[in-house]
């Protein structure tokens, strides 16, 4: 059976039968293909490397096969030489890191920065010449002793050392604790649009070409490590780590008579963890393990002598595009490797993993993987970086944040592990979608518990105390415009390897999660997930740019997409349409609505009654000026466009015709919110929460603070405060 018949039926099979037609022959007729000058390189990976932790460096052998299917004859090769970012503070990491406000690399000492030397490129017995790339150290130009033809191989190999710098960005050590991420030689990619080599930054980062890589680590013993790829069935390794599971069960185990946590035994274990005695640095007796891998373009490693250790499985029931066209239910083996301190927020990671992969498994392609881990690092901060199969969390802590970065990290396995996007020049296709899948993942999670609760962006008390909690949708749609006509408003395309870390922020964890889900939302549930499914059959395994994911887009929509990927995501235009008049006639009402704003996008427009529950809906294509619509009259007490509040609306205020318009409605008075809510667009509020001031002359004045909002989309912001200064005893 092909793989487009598997996929569709996976696509489908819980949906109604009148769905399933609908979106199936959606499908069949509008199939995409890769370009017609669409071609990739392959790199097949041999490395041998050992970990010295007592002076923390590598000592590795590289063997790569480099095929060439590109039209054109090569007589040279990028290659990207990472780990000399870390080298001095010339290279562009440290530029971007000290532009950015972080002098930590900048003033580091010597001892504790990085580098990789000891090449020497060779095909059989021939030395290649090479050089540094003019501007960076990190990137270097080896010369091909014969020109490599179309269809041609050539196999390179070299020697390298590096010394592991502090953790610093990605590649790093804290103490005998090893995050080993872009360590190795690796060709640049060389596609359509020529060679892409780059140097290493921190914000801005890689695209590199797909292949195999056979993987042996060899390293002190007593180290828990995991990795890409696999190792061979029935390595000694598994059992090992399934002992970890075992012993970090013990932990979970220790209950008071009333089942819960026995919180002062747990203590004492994870203390007695701590003071566990492993061999010396350097001494002691080794192992080598041997991972391999298909179909990826890149390989990372951790390690770490106190890690625990968890294990699930994720069962899928179709066939993987990477392995075989024949449907048979298989096991996908979750880990999640972590240190003893973060023991309680770790507990239920595996089901965020799990949760998170059968989640993105289901809209964007099964896992074609054996395994998928998520590792905590030592450092701690809220971020994480993805690598295939595997990725490395820096939080500890919050339960909810935890289970968003790795969530975050997991859709990161398809949207830059298989779909492998240039995120260098084109951040948006890889951040973006990312950050836009937590908005569904969360609310189809937790619809029951306030629509996809968002507490962990504030103190969880604080969070209980506010009227409208935060939602994961609610927060992306506040946080969208807050740049918005200042010199941090960038486009959600823009080349984010240099702008500031807000513009970063803003217009790729906040914008551009906002327009996909109003895309998502215009095209509705069946056209959405027909797009992915043909995607993920053309793009697995391959270097999609922004036209093929416009085409596909615009094939799923059936119409062109210019105020899509040219206004909403290409420029900073300010999109806002608004109700502007609403009469009734008859058994009917007429609707105007009015675009205020830069963009002629679709714009949805609801009748509501006077509970403020829809009615009825109309799509109207996107125009400028004024466009009236007629609805029937039954019970409408009001209208709005974007009822479901998914659209980049710049302007709400304007969005909900005031309901005293309509004769038979009763003015809405305004809402008195205690410190702050989620966006109400339809709502006149005023928020009070308790203050204090001092100085010295009042002393301290304890009293209340008025305000109208803070921040976006809230217009005409104001800020009352009544105080009492109980030294001079007056207000």
């Amino acid at each position: 059976m092909s793989q487009k018949i598997h996929m569709l039926n996976f696509a489908c099979k819980k949906r109604s039968l009148f769905s399933w037609l609908i979106l199936c022959s959606l499908v069949n007729a509008q199939t995409l293909a890769r370009p017609s000058d669409y071609f990739q390189q392959e790199v097949n990976y041999r490395i041998e490397v050992a970990l010295n932790d007592s002076n923390h460096t590598l000592s590795a052998h590289l063997e790569l096969d480099y095929t060439n299917n590109s039209p054109d004859t090569l007589e040279f090769i990028w290659f990207h030489l990472w780990p000399n970012g870390y080298k001095n503070r010339e290279t562009a990491f440290a530029k971007q890191q000290f532009r950015h406000g972080s002098t930590k690399f900048y003033f580091a000492k010597d001892e504790d920065r990085g580098y990789i030397d000891s090449l020497d490129f060779q095909v059989g017995a021939v030395h290649l010449e090479w050089d540094f790339h003019p501007e960076w150290i990190d990137v270097a130009r080896v010369n091909l002793d014969q020109p490599l033809p179309p269809g041609g191989s050539v196999t390179i190999e070299t020697p390298f050392f590096v010394k592991i710098p502090k953790i610093f960005s990605r590649l790093g050590h804290t103490g005998n604790h090893y995050e080993i991420s872009q360590w190795y030689p690796k060709p640049a990619v060389y596609d359509r649009d020529g060679w892409h080599p780059m140097p290493y930054l921190n914000m801005g980062e890689f695209y590199s070409e797909f292949g195999s890589f056979d993987v042996q680590i060899t390293v002190p013993r007593e180290y828990v490590i995991m990795a890409t790829g696999d190792l061979p069935a029935g390595d000694p390794e598994y059992a090992f780590l399934d002992s970890m599971v075992t012993v970090t069960a013990e932990y979970y185990a220790l209950k008071t008579d009333n089942g819960k946590p026995d919180k002062k035994a747990r203590k004492k274990w994870l203390k007695d963890a701590n003071k566990r005695e492993f061999a010396e640095p350097g001494e002691g007796p080794t192992k080598t393990l041997h991972f391999h891998q298909e179909r990826v373009h890149d390989f990372a490693w951790f390690a770490d002598k106190r890690y625990l250790v968890q294990k699930g499985a994720l069962w899928v029931e179709d066939s993987s595009l990477a392995v075989a066209d024949t449907a048979r239910p298989r096991a996908i083996t979750i880990w999640a490797l972590y240190l003893p301190k973060y023991a309680d927020s770790w507990e239920h990671s595996i089901e965020y993993i799990h949760d998170a992969a059968e989640w993105a498994g289901r809209i964007y392609g099964t896992y074609p993987y054996n395994h998928i881990s998520a590792a905590s690092s030592a450092k701690s901060g809220g971020g994480a970086m993805e690598y295939p199969n595997i990725t490395i969390v820096s939080i500890g802590g919050n339960k909810e944040l935890l289970e968003a970065v790795i969530m975050h990290e997991v859709v990161h396995n398809w949207h830059y592990g298989i779909f492998g996007y240039n995120e260098r020049d084109y951040t948006w296709l890889d951040e973006g979608l990312t950050n836009y899948s937590e908005v569904p993942y969360w609310h189809n999670k937790y619809d029951g518990e306030n629509g996809g609760r968002f507490l962990y962006v504030i103190p969880k008390g604080i969070g209980r105390l506010m009227s409208k909690p935060f939602t994961m949708r609610s927060i992306k749609h506040a946080m969208a415009n807050i740049v918005v006509g200042t010199r941090d408003d960038v486009p959600i395309d823009g080349d984010f390897s240099v702008v500031s870390l807000l513009s970063y922020g803003l217009a790729i964890q906040s914008r551009a999660p906002v327009v996909f889900d109003f895309m998502a939302h215009y095209l509705g549930e069946d056209r959405n997930q027909a797009l992915w499914d043909d995607f993920a059959k053309t793009w697995f395994f391959a270097h999609p740019g922004p036209a093929d994911l416009r085409a596909a887009y615009e094939s799923a929509a059936g119409e062109e997409l210019s105020w899509f990927f040219d206004d909403l995501i290409g420029s900073t235009k300010r999109l806002d349409y608004g109700v502007s008049d609403l009469a009734r006639q008859g058994s009917e009402v007429k609707v105007t609505v009015t675009n205020f704003g830069e963009i002629e996008a679709p714009v949805e427009v609801a009748t509501l009654d006077k509970r403020g529950e829809v009615l009825s809906t109309q799509w109207l294509p996107g125009f400028s000026g004024s466009q009236t619509v007629t609805f029937s009259g039954e019970g409408v007490a009001s209208a709005t466009t974007d009822p479901g509040r998914y659209a980049p609306d710049f302007k709400r205020s304007n969005d909900h015709l005031p309901l005293f318009r309509v004769a038979d409605v009763d003015f809405q008075r305004p809402a008195l919110r205690f410190l702050l809510s989620a966006p109400e667009p339809d709502r006149t509020r005023l928020f009070y929460a308790p203050a204090i001031w001092a100085s010295g002359y009042n002393g301290l004045t304890p009293g209340v603070v008025f305000h109208h909002g803070i921040g976006p989309p809230v217009m005409n912001r104001f800020y009352s405060a009544l105080l009492y200064d109980f030294r001079n005893e007056r207000p």
